[in-house]
């Protein structure tokens, strides 16, 4: 399964409910999906246009009389060249200046005029692996829904990168990096580049670097976009108040004749080392709290988006949720192994922290971690989760954690 096709079915996917029925012009090979065994749950319209580009519709009747919309192109910072860090960024900024039908400036007053407040309706973000373009509709007339098809068409094909305006935009992309440029965002940096040493996502934060963005001209803004923004990497969503035949027939008219394009293998973030171990990084900044870090690699291994996987995950995910609720116990306690903050426990490539305030805190992490692995858990705990929100999956965890997931020894990251 590639990850530019299946990423926005998984999206919706994780909200919806599986079933047996099958969903109105669903295809799992449109998606990727052919070894799942997860059916979307009937309500939900799917159809690809003969150009690749792919849509998903679904009536929504809360809150009632409004819609939201949604395109992912599937191209984000990893997709940029070396001398393209940050583009993909900008490119999305470049979006709301100026189009072939809709002039520098007046996206924002159009969508305004309509009700639309920007930044609460009107948004879009960018990510390592895709920009998405967001706009949530306060009504479901068809003036409403036929001008958020319009602009979203404009962005997938139409900008026109005129050269004053990206200029003019380069001080606000600029400004927004020099925000972002925090103590915070400096560690996550460094941590990138000491855990993945030869991996692409440590040189590929989306927000690009100075000198990148400074050289960026119209034309290489246009490449940029012309390259990435094809119909067979692009997905619209469409979900509300609306008849969804109708919709459909509207995003159809608007979007078939958009050209089709190849759509170019996106990077891997790697490559990462599996055998990668026995290393140390210290980053200090005055601004910082105190924390370790412990972290291990593992071979990739593609699992199929299946039943019993989701239920192994569910599980996963109840049994790091319990580590935390007792690293949050410990916390709480009188001269505590863990400060005030409150501790938590993640997975990224097996992935443990916690803040010590006393060397003897980085001891006693070192020799409680590998307890659960070894002696599993109280059944208290699941019991506890059965109780708030766990059900049948939490009474499981006990021998799921003896099995080794909590000591880490499962490959399957």
């Amino acid at each position: 399964m590639t990850t530019r096709r299946a990423f926005a079915f998984a999206l919706f996917l994780s909200t919806s409910t599986i079933a047996q029925a099958e969903a109105q012009g669903w295809d799992a090979a449109d998606w990727d999906l052919t070894d799942s065994d997860i059916q979307p749950a009937d309500g939900w319209v799917f159809g690809k246009l003969d150009n690749g580009m792919r849509y998903i519709v679904r009536k929504g009747e809360r809150p009632e009389g409004t819609a939201l919309v949604r395109m992912l192109v599937h191209a984000g910072s990893l997709d940029e060249r070396d001398d393209e860090r940050g583009f993909a960024h900008y490119v999305e900024h470049m979006a709301f200046n100026g189009s072939t039908n809709v002039p520098e400036g007046e996206m924002v007053k159009l969508l305004e005029r309509l009700g639309l407040a920007f930044g609460a309706d009107t948004n879009a973000s960018t990510s390592f692996d895709y920009t998405q373009y967001k706009l949530d509709l306060p009504r479901t007339d068809d003036e409403l829904l036929d001008t958020a098809l319009m602009l979203m068409r404009e962005t997938a094909s139409e900008l026109t990168f005129a050269p004053e305006a990206v200029d003019r935009e380069r001080g606000v992309v600029l400004s927004e990096r020099r925000v972002r440029n925090t103590y915070a965002l400096q560690n996550l940096i460094d941590s990138l580049a000491f855990s993945y040493p030869e991996g692409r996502i440590a040189n590929r934060l989306p927000i690009g670097t100075q000198e990148t963005l400074q050289a960026a001209d119209a034309a290489g803004l246009k490449a940029f976009w012309q390259r990435e923004y094809v119909p067979a990497s692009t997905v619209l969503v469409v979900v509300g108040d609306f008849d969804p035949a109708k919709v459909e027939s509207k995003i159809r008219e608007r979007f078939a004749d958009w050209r089709p394009a190849p759509s170019p293998e996106q990077p891997a973030a790697g490559p990462v080392d599996p055998a990668y171990a026995g290393a140390t990084d210290i980053h200090l900044d005055p601004a910082l709290d105190e924390s370790v870090a412990l972290s291990r690699h593992a071979p990739f291994v593609e699992i199929p988006d299946t039943k019993s996987e989701r239920a192994r995950s569910l599980l996963r995910s109840i049994g790091e949720r319990i580590v935390d609720r007792r690293l949050q116990r410990l916390a709480r306690q009188e001269n505590p192994p863990i400060p005030r903050r409150r501790p938590g426990v993640g997975r990224y490539a097996r992935h443990f922290s916690f803040n010590p305030t006393h060397r003897r805190h980085r001891g006693w992490w070192l020799e409680t971690r590998p307890r659960c692995g070894h002696h599993g858990i109280p059944a208290r705990d699941p019991g506890r989760l059965h109780r708030s929100r766990g059900g049948r999956a939490a009474r499981q965890l006990p021998q799921f954690i003896r099995n080794g997931s909590c000591a880490g020894s499962d490959a399957r990251q």
